[in-house]
């Protein structure tokens, strides 16, 4: 029938560190605070992982947002799928 399909695939390394948009947040309870990372210049990671280290204080969901819950201090980590992290220290008030 000729019809034709055309596509571009811009292939990027692995990143070697990544950044996160903030070190240290504040947030008080029950406040959302959006995880944005930055990567070195032709670098991607297509899949990132988010935990948090004390889920009762934070948690944080699979697209990078962040839930204070109750007073405290939580580790927010960022990990890359080539295992590169980065973290986050959020303290609910």
């Amino acid at each position: 029938n000729n019809k034709k399909a055309q596509c571009t695939i811009t292939v990027k390394k692995a990143p070697k560190k990544i950044s996160l948009n903030a070190k240290k947040k504040s947030l008080k309870k029950g406040k959302t605070f959006r995880i944005k990372v930055k990567f070195p210049k032709n670098t991607y990671s297509y899949k990132l992982t988010y935990s948090s280290n004390k889920k009762k204080i934070a948690t944080v969901s699979s697209q990078g947002v962040v839930k204070a819950k109750k007073k405290g201090t939580a580790v927010i980590t960022v990990k890359t799928f080539n295992g590169k992290k980065a973290k986050l220290t959020i303290k609910v008030k």
